[in-house]
C-alpha cells in the first residue's frame, strides 16, 4: 500500500514539473520581455508639438492608431517626418522619462482624433419606412441638402463599412425619376453608406431598351469616378422602391438577391429569383463579364446573369424576406418581349459582356441627386451582335456537316 502511494505521488511530482517547464516555455515565447518590442516609425501631423521622437513602442493595444495617417496630410513620402524641437513645449529641464511620456500622451491624443471610427454594423434607428409619402413635395429637405451634386454622399460622424455605387439603366418619365431619388437617398442615408449613384440612359429613344448594356456601361464609368475604387455595386431598376431601411445595402461573399417580396398595384406581389435590386461586388461582377449585350427589349438579361453566376462557382443569396420588401412607383411599365435566353457555352460568356462593350458618352451632368450619362450604344450593338450571328451560323454550319457526313 505505501509503495503504490508512493508512486501515485512520484506520478503526480513529475506531472506538475512537467506542466511548470511547459508553461514557463510558453510565456517566454509568446510573451516576450518589454525591452524586446520592435521599434516603428510613427507618422505624426504636422501641427504637433512637443518634442516628437521619431520611434514609438509598438504595443499592440494603440500602436494601429499611432501607425495611421491622417487621409488629409500633404505629406505622401515614406520616410519618417523630421519634426523642430526648438519650438517645443516642453521645458528645456524636463527629464527624459517626462519627455517621453508626454510626447507619447500627446501623439496618441493627436491619432485618435485624426482617426474617424467605423459606422456601427447595424445602423440605428432602422426599420419598416411607415406612412411614407411618394409626393415630391414632402421631401425633408434638411436630408436633400447633405447629398452633393451628382448623388454624393458620405457620413460625416463615422467612416463608412463599405462604398457603393448605384447603377440605375433608366428609360421613361423623369417624374418617376425624381419620387424615386428621393426615397433611396432617405433610405441610404439612413445606413450610413458611403455612396454615389449613377444614372445611364441611352441616346437613342427609338432604341429597344438594353438594360444589361446599359448596366455594364455604368460599371466601367462609375470605377472611374473614385481613386479607390468601389467597394459594392447595387444594379437597381428605377421603378422599384425598399420599404424597410433593414435590408442594407451592402457586398458580401456572393452576389445578394436585394429585392425579395415586390407589392404592385392592381397585381398580385412577385418573388423575383434575381433583378429589381442586386448587390454586387466589382470583383464578382467582373469574373461573370457583366450583363450579355444582346438582350435588346426583352427581360432575359438577368435570367443570363443567374446562369454566368452558376457558372463562375457563385451562389445568389438572398435578403430576408420580412427586409426585402419593394414597392413599385409605375402602374404601366414598358412593355417586355419575354424571349428564351441565348443558348450559350461557358467559354463565350468570356466574349459577350464587358470584354465586348463598345459605346460612347454623349454627355455627362452631374444632377442634384444622380449623376447622370447619355450613351450611344448603336455602334457596338451592332457590331457584336453581327458577330456573334457569325459564330452561331458558324457552330451551325459545323454541326450540320458532322451529321452529313455522319450518314
Amino acid at each position: 500500500m505505501a509503495s503504490f502511494s508512493l508512486r501515485l505521488l512520484t506520478i503526480f511530482l513529475i506531472a506538475a514539473l512537467v506542466l511548470n517547464i511547459s508553461n514557463y516555455y510558453f510565456i517566454k515565447r509568446y510573451n516576450p520581455r518589454p525591452d524586446l518590442f520592435r521599434y516603428v516609425y510613427t507618422k505624426l501631423p504636422k501641427n504637433a508639438s512637443g518634442i516628437l521622437v521619431r520611434r514609438s513602442i509598438n504595443v499592440s493595444r494603440w500602436a494601429p492608431q499611432l501607425e495611421c495617417d491622417d487621409t488629409a496630410s500633404s505629406s505622401k513620402t515614406k520616410n519618417p517626418k523630421v519634426y523642430d524641437t526648438e519650438n517645443s513645449d516642453a521645458s528645456p529641464s524636463a527629464a527624459p522619462s517626462s519627455v517621453y511620456s508626454m510626447t507619447f500622451e500627446k501623439t496618441l491624443q493627436t491619432a485618435s482624433e485624426a482617426v474617424m471610427q467605423n459606422c456601427p454594423e447595424m445602423p440605428p434607428d432602422l426599420g419598416p419606412e411607415l406612412g411614407r409619402s411618394l409626393d415630391v413635395k414632402r421631401f425633408i429637405e434638411d436630408i436633400i441638402n447633405d447629398v452633393r451634386p451628382g448623388g454624393i454622399y458620405q457620413p460625416e460622424n463615422c467612416k463608412s463599412l463599405q462604398s457603393v455605387a448605384v447603377i440605375i439603366p433608366y428609360r421613361g418619365c423623369k417624374g418617376y425619376l425624381n419620387v424615386f431619388m428621393n426615397a433611396l437617398h432617405s433610405f441610404l442615408i439612413k445606413q450610413q453608406l458611403d455612396y454615389r449613384i449613377f444614372v445611364v440612359e441611352q441616346s437613342n429613344k427609338t432604341q429597344l431598351f438594353n438594360r444589361g448594356k446599359l448596366i455594364n456601361v455604368g460599371f466601367v464609368e462609375a470605377i472611374r469616378y473614385r481613386k479607390d475604387g468601389y467597394q459594392c455595386i447595387i444594379l437597381h431598376d428605377p421603378y422599384i422602391i425598399p420599404t424597410d431601411t433593414r435590408n442594407l445595402y451592402r457586398c458580401s461573399w456572393y452576389p445578394r438577391q436585394l429585392a425579395t417580396f415586390v407589392e404592385r398595384p392592381q397585381k398580385p406581389p412577385y418573388m423575383p429569383v434575381l433583378g429589381g435590386a442586386v448587390a454586387i461586388t466589382p470583383q464578382q461582377f467582373v469574373k461573370l463579364n457583366g450583363f450579355s449585350n444582346n438582350y435588346w427589349g426583352n427581360d432575359a438579361d438577368y435570367y443570363d446573369l443567374h446562369y454566368r453566376i452558376n457558372n463562375s462557382n457563385y451562389h445568389v443569396e438572398n435578403s430576408v424576406p420580412l427586409f426585402g420588401k419593394y414597392k413599385t412607383l409605375r402602374k404601366g411599365l414598358a412593355l417586355w418581349q419575354k424571349s428564351t435566353v441565348l443558348a450559350r457555352t461557358l467559354s463565350e460568356y468570356l466574349q459577350d459582356g464587358l470584354t465586348s462593350l463598345k459605346y460612347t458618352v454623349d454627355s455627362v451632368e452631374l444632377k442634384r441627386l444622380f449623376t447622370y450619362f447619355q450613351v450611344n450604344i448603336d455602334a457596338g450593338a451592332n457590331s457584336i451582335t453581327e458577330r456573334m450571328t457569325k459564330e452561331y451560323d458558324k457552330r451551325l454550319n459545323l454541326s450540320t456537316m458532322k451529321v452529313s457526313s455522319m450518314k
